[in-house]
């Protein structure tokens, strides 16, 4: 990237400011310096391309893009917004493969609808998702937001179909594997989750991204080798991660489950704290609240070797 940096200062040497061919090097430019880190000049960079040349797509898009990711890090609905208003001009410009464009508009209408819990928003946004998934060819990050969306919708047949399309269409890529693992898992198909966990690790492995992934896969895993009988084999999946990531996974998950009254899946997470003899956890008396809403946890909150 600092070569990038150079490349496009020497592209710019004794060209007047005024003159549109030095907006693709001020454009590069500003790429380069976002994956440097700096990202204020970066901005600067885009906006004065746009201001010099305002059909460049690549300066509204990439304006667009460092918007968003600055928005969703900060949780910042304005910055969101006008994230959303560049790639909706980026989308404009005859010529450019507009899906790109459209799919991160939809990721900030999705975005801010989370923020403003405004459910229609993040339906229109998923109608928009849908409709790049099902283009030919489709956008496959679509399929990706698909999956997701019918993850939400307690739907895990259609989650599957989808994610075996988005796999077939990015083969090496770790989101795709480890959605399509998670996929099979949420259908009971635990020996094929447990395989795919495994590409999943390799992919990760392979994009150097593992202490990212680390704990998602390794959970993951662990459950379906537990759901397969293979308790030994779980117990050592889980305790690829801390204990306090474990427990903190295991409480989120139990409160989602919770949430949308899948009995069988907190039953499943009770199982496993009992299984792991996780001894100690912060907050609230867990295996209480468990007996308190489904009888069938009633039995680990006996159990004399868990102290809270």
């Amino acid at each position: 990237y600092e070569a990038q940096i150079e490349l496009s200062e020497q592209d710019g040497k004794g060209v007047s400011l005024t003159d549109k061919s030095i907006v693709p090097a001020y454009t590069r430019l500003g790429v380069a310096l976002w994956m440097l880190g700096d990202l204020e000049t970066a901005e600067e960079k885009f906006r004065w391309a746009i201001g010099r040349q305002e059909n460049y797509v690549d300066a509204y898009y990439n304006l667009a893009s460092l918007l968003y990711e600055r928005g969703k890090k900060q949780q910042n609905i304005s910055l969101l917004q006008e994230s959303l208003e560049n790639y909706r001009e980026a989308a404009k410009i005859k010529g450019f493969r507009n899906q790109y464009a459209r799919y991160g508009a939809a990721q900030c209408f999705e975005k801010i609808g989370r923020l403003e819990r405004d459910k229609i928003k993040q339906q229109i946004a998923a109608e928009e998702f849908k409709t790049l998934s099902n283009e030919d060819p489709p956008y496959p990050k679509a399929l990706l937001k698909m999956v997701e969306v019918h993850y939400r919708n307690v739907d895990f047949a259609a989650m599957l179909e989808m994610a075996k399309k988005a796999r077939e269409l990015l083969p090496e890529d770790v989101t795709a594997s480890y959605q399509l693992a998670e996929s099979y898992r949420m259908n009971q198909e635990y020996k094929l989750a447990a395989e795919e966990y495994s590409y999943t690790w390799e992919w990760a492995q392979q994009d150097g991204v593992e202490r990212t992934w680390h704990f998602q896969i390794f959970f993951g895993l662990a459950d379906s080798l537990l759901w397969s009988n293979r308790v030994e084999n779980a117990r050592f999946g889980y305790f690829q991660t801390s204990a306090k990531n474990r427990s903190a996974l295991l409480l989120e998950y139990f409160w989602e489950y919770r949430e949308n009254c899948r009995h069988s899946k907190m039953q499943s997470v009770m199982h496993q704290i009992y299984l792991l003899e996780i001894t100690t956890w912060s907050g609230e008396n867990i295996f209480a609240v468990a007996a308190g809403f489904l009888p069938e946890c009633a039995r680990y909150f006996a159990i004399p070797r868990l102290a809270f």
